[in-house]
């Protein structure tokens, strides 16, 4: 670089930098970074779950310890309580703005006036009063933005009006109805949808959610999904009422019109039932499935299928649409889940499947392996597989070809079960060990594993493990129901591939929580040796750790968490290297005239100092070297 004449006689002034171990260019003045926060106290504010962006939300009740969020990274360690989503309708609980008060009607509270909602995308009725509901009816038929609407009530009548109000809407709606009462009865449901009965609503999808269980029998009359499918523009339901002590069933009168209006809709493709029972709606339900030319998506929830095997036969036979099937705890009649995994073979369309907590007899899961690997081999459209199986040496020998042979299974959730019947004392010491070993191994296009171990003593955890590790395509592993922690730290060294890690456990007990939290400080360090993990979530059960964890007896496992966080946020940053060296070299052209400025050096040079950087900086100095170089990026590569 050049000095100026006025310079030449004189000494180059030392210029101290921020961060000398980056020389590459003058950072802009940037507040210190403050100290980190002190561990928080494993309170009941304190072990609520974040928002884990790379996993989906795991049950309340469990504590999730998360080791990172999206960048930037927010409280390390033990999350704090996190802060609600935001929505994209602003709720007015005080008198209304000016510009929406010179519209709004009078008695409403100007919620939903055509300028409140004008840029809006989705809505939220909640309370609403007569004026309010007229108001939004108003505003729905004109040209708006509005595409979805959610209804947040208790009472039937209310639910009944907004109905109304949205049914003459021009737009085209999705519509999710949040039920917070107690089950309507039949008469009173009934009186509800008949609204959309009696002429077409604009419903594109519609979801019922019931977030009150039963206390006693529901019954819901077949006229109520007669008149959802009124509407032909519709194109999914979702109803879901949870069980609680008593099942909700549905008194059918007419099934063969029912089947009709199923097979005959136009734009219905996806049809989710969840917590809703009854021989003859199933029945019904299944035949229109099979006979309709549009429906893609058949997921079924906590229903009992035991006497539906030969209606669920017949609609996976000739429903040729099907991309996606679930049976979720749904009770399957002895052999009709193998029964069925022959009839998709070959389908020409499926790609997911899930029966994974279905419940299936025993002595059939000990035999299922070789349907499902026929199906792995026949089926070449199958992406998504979530199962449950027998560790048996023939269900072994069978997945193994099955996996083998598959190349377009990218998603693996299988809960493994101990197969009692055949396995002696130690698996390590039998032929069947050196079969499960190679279970997974030929396989190359597996991404994401979740599997559910058999929490054993003879060693099949292990060998299991051991397995998953030996497969280099995978970028994302959950284990689940894990007895002991020290297994996950053994094949920590055979995963370092691994982008995504997600750990949940079964209860730890008084006893074990000192060498729990020592194995995961082990954990902690193994980590720290991997540059791809970019994710990191331990769950804990609360059914034996609640009070344990409340009352602060896990000792300093923060502590290990905190480090698990420090290694994927450089991991994440390492990632962002290519887009850090365009910004190093955007700040070198623009710093070239300065005195002692570096030329603008090449992006691959660039690229390998950051990498440096990346190794050798602690966390808060990583944190706020890319913060620096983040606003010189690309803007495609900076969000």
């Amino acid at each position: 670089m050049k000095r100026s004449a006025s310079d030449a006689d004189r000494p180059p002034a030392q210029r101290p930098l921020q961060i000398p171990a980056i020389p590459v260019f003058n950072l802009p003045a940037i507040q210190p970074p403050p100290p980190p926060p002190a561990p928080l106290p494993p309170t009941m504010a304190t072990v609520q779950r974040p928002p884990i962006a790379a996993w989906p939300q795991p049950h309340p009740a469990f504590f999730t310890f998360s080791a990172n969020q999206a960048y930037p990274p927010g409280t390390r360690g033990l999350p704090a309580t996190p802060v609600p989503a935001s929505h994209n309708m602003r709720l007015v609980n005080g008198p209304p703005s000016g510009n929406s008060s010179s519209t709004a009607r009078p008695g409403s509270s100007g919620r939903y006036t055509r300028n409140q909602v004008a840029e809006q995308t989705q809505l939220t009725v909640k309370l609403a009063t007569p004026a309010d509901l007229s108001e939004l009816a108003d505003t729905l038929r004109q040209q708006t933005k509005v595409s979805k609407i959610i209804i947040a009530t208790r009472d039937p009548q209310e639910l009944k009006a907004t109905f109304d109000a949205i049914r003459t809407s021009l737009s085209v709606l999705d519509i999710e109805v949040d039920f917070q009462g107690p089950m309507p009865e039949r008469s009173v449901l009934n009186s509800v949808f008949s609204c959309l009965h009696e002429r077409q609503a604009p419903i594109k999808s519609f979801q019922w959610i019931s977030t009150r269980s039963n206390s006693k029998p529901h019954q819901i009359d077949q006229f109520v999904f007669e008149a959802l499918l009124r509407s032909q523009l519709l194109e999914k339901i979702h109803f879901l009422v949870p069980r609680g002590d008593h099942a909700v069933s549905v008194n059918i009168n007419n099934p063969g019109h029912l089947t009709l209006c199923v097979a005959k809709h136009q734009s219905l493709r996806s049809l989710s039932l969840k917590g809703i029972e009854g021989s003859a709606f199933i029945d019904a339900i299944l035949q229109g499935i099979a006979h309709s030319a549009v429906i893609e998506d058949m997921h079924f929830n906590q229903t009992n299928l035991a006497s539906n095997t030969t209606a669920l036969q017949v609609s996976v036979s000739n429903n040729k649409q099907l991309r996606s099937i679930s049976i979720k705890d749904c009770r399957l009649e002895s052999g009709s889940m193998s029964q069925m995994l022959k009839c998709m073979q070959g389908h020409p369309a499926l790609e997911s499947l899930d029966f994974r907590t279905a419940k299936i007899p025993t002595e059939e899961l000990l035999l299922i392996g070789e349907p499902i690997a026929e199906l792995l081999v026949t089926n070449s459209q199958i992406k998504t597989l979530h199962c449950q199986c027998a560790l048996s040496p023939t269900n072994i020998t069978s997945l193994t070809v099955g996996l083998t042979a598959n190349t377009h299974l990218t998603s693996l959730r299988m809960d493994a079960m101990q197969d009692t019947t055949s396995y002696p004392a130690q698996i390590t010491q039998t032929d069947t060990s050196k079969n499960l070993e190679n279970m997974f191994k030929a396989n190359k296009g597996l991404r994401e594993i979740v599997i559910g171990l058999t929490a054993s003593q003879n060693g099949t955890d292990k060998q299991l493990l051991k397995a998953i590790a030996k497969m280099p395509s995978i970028e994302s592993l959950t284990i689940e129901n894990i007895l002991k922690i020290q297994l996950v730290s053994d094949v920590l060294p055979d995963i370092a591939h691994i982008k995504h890690l997600k750990l949940k456990m079964r209860a730890i007990g008084s006893t074990n929580r000192d060498a729990f939290t020592q194995t995961m400080h082990q954990i902690a360090d193994n980590l720290s040796h991997h540059k791809n993990l970019l994710n990191f979530s331990l769950i804990l059960d609360p059914r034996g750790d609640q009070y344990d964890m409340l009352m602060g007896w896990f000792g300093d496992l923060n502590r290990a968490i905190l480090k698990i966080h420090d290694v994927t946020t450089h991991n994440r940053l390492r990632m962002k290297n290519l887009q850090a060296a365009i910004g190093m070299s955007v700040m070198q052209d623009l710093q070239r005239d300065e005195p002692r400025a570096l030329p603008t050096l090449p992006v691959e040079m660039n690229q390998m100092l950051f990498d440096a950087a990346m190794d050798n900086l602690s966390f808060e100095d990583a944190q706020r070297v890319y913060e620096a170089i983040s606003p010189f990026t690309h803007p495609p590569a900076n969000q």
